[in-house]
């Protein structure tokens, strides 16, 4: 008897066993359907998420870009000042490039014994005495060519005088452009050196774009050469124009044939001369600026 309940017993908790394991692999399945179901849907929700992310960011830098591209047109739109000085500096290239095609120079006054015989003055081959300053008008060409050719090399400043500079001195070749620095100067005496329209003297504008090395000022006073006349105008407007024209003054001093020309001091009397970024010169300026070269030089 007790043998028989043994192996009863003994059966049915096998029973139990292939149950309870029949049971907890049918969980695990179940189990793990779910989760997958769920991992299904959680990624599926990220890949959403991602793709609206995206595409939301990217209608975002759309609109921004459109933004950016309205509020440029607008700032070029509402700066008038940006707009004038842009175009003096146009018309300043204009200038510059008619002028190539007209050579008024000292060549032209040399050939001519008209222009010299008719003076009745004994003039040098440079310069005009003081005692004869007076006899010439100093907007007409016998008048310039027996000063002596003159060119003249700068930036943006003298870029928009360019014509106003060719109407107070007939027959200056002027060689400007817009954010010149002063070393850039030396291969330009250069190039007027071989072409021979280097003129006998010569006014340098430069300093406005920034401190220099004192050396390359050497090196355009060497190249230029002591038998010549220099005026570099002094820089106005800039935050830097003190540390500038004090290496200017300090180039004049070392170099006998160098003379300053002290345009801040002119041009301080004259705030009404410039547009709003106090450096580049109206209409009026350019005149004035013109007029305070001329003068400046003896022409």
């Amino acid at each position: 008897m007790r043998n028989e309940e043994k192996q009863r017993y003994g059966k049915e908790a096998s029973r139990l066993r292939k149950t309870d394991k029949i049971e907890d692999e049918n969980y695990m399945k179940k189990t793990e359907k779910t989760s997958n179901t769920i991992r299904m849907k959680k990624t599926g929700r990220s890949v959403n998420i991602r793709r609206l992310l995206t595409a939301a960011g990217t209608v975002a830098c759309y609109a921004l870009l459109a933004v950016g591209s309205v509020a440029i047109a607008c700032s070029r739109e509402e700066n008038p000042v940006t707009a004038k000085i842009r175009q003096s500096l146009e018309d300043g290239q204009a200038a510059i490039e008619q002028e190539t095609d007209i050579d008024v120079n000292w060549e032209l006054a040399n050939d001519s014994d008209e222009l010299v015989s008719d003076s009745q003055n004994d003039v040098s081959d440079q310069y005009v005495t003081s005692d004869q300053y007076d006899e010439y008008d100093p907007s007409d060409l016998q008048y310039t060519a027996a000063m002596g050719s003159v060119t003249a090399i700068g930036d943006s400043v003298m870029l928009g005088a360019s014509a106003a500079l060719q109407d107070a001195i007939p027959g200056i070749t002027v060689d400007a452009k817009e954010s010149r620095q002063v070393a850039a100067a030396c291969d330009i005496v250069l190039d007027m050196e071989s072409r021979g329209t280097l003129g006998d003297t010569v006014v340098i504008a430069l300093g406005t774009n920034g401190w220099f090395d004192p050396a390359d000022g050497q090196d355009i006073l060497d190249e230029i050469g002591s038998q010549r006349r220099i005026f570099w105008v002094l820089s106005y407007g800039t935050t830097w124009q003190d540390s500038v024209n004090s290496e200017i003054e300090s180039l004049a001093s070392a170099n006998a044939n160098v003379t300053v020309l002290d345009w801040p001091a002119a041009a301080a009397g004259h705030p009404e001369w410039f547009y709003e970024d106090g450096i580049h010169l109206d209409p009026d300026g350019q005149a004035g600026y013109a007029e305070f070269v001329r003068e400046s030089i003896g022409m």
